[in-house]
């Protein structure tokens, strides 16, 4: 049981990862804020490596890692877009952009969490307390972003 529990957090998880890497390429990619691209584009790289070593964590347990859902993913991309144009006028964009970050990073930090509390150890643990760590840098630096 604890490893079924386990391995479903580790894949949501890595899924988390896998979709942040794509949302964020597309803020960095629209963003006309350089310092926060660059903000962005740093955390998509560590999300990317995350998900990577997420995957072979999952391959280590016999099963086979996720895939993301392009389709939610494409129709959050738009949302996001829209509201990023719209704000544009009022010089918003990088809020709204922030907020959307932030809206990701705080389900990574709650899914790293949910997986800490049944205690995995070894390479495991190392690897679900990087993201929870990165989780929460990530989202003290946003609130620099949302003012």
């Amino acid at each position: 049981m604890l490893r079924s529990l386990t391995l479903a957090g580790l894949n949501q998880l890595e899924v988390l990862c896998q979709e942040a890497v794509v949302r964020y390429g597309d803020i960095a990619a629209t963003s006309k804020e350089a310092a926060f691209r660059a903000f962005v584009d740093a955390l998509a790289t560590a999300r990317r490596e995350q998900a990577s070593e997420l995957a072979e964590c999952i391959r280590s347990l016999g099963e086979l890692p996720d895939a993301a859902d392009a389709d939610r993913e494409t129709i959050r991309h738009w949302f996001v877009a829209t509201k990023a144009v719209l704000a544009e006028a009022g010089h918003g964009a990088t809020r709204v952009y922030a907020a959307e970050v932030e809206h990701v990073e705080a389900a990574l930090l709650r899914q790293a969490g949910d997986i800490l509390r049944h205690q995995p150890n070894g390479e495991l643990r190392s690897v679900v307390e990087g993201i929870r760590n990165a989780a929460e840098s990530a989202l003290q630096e946003l609130r620099r972003w949302q003012n």
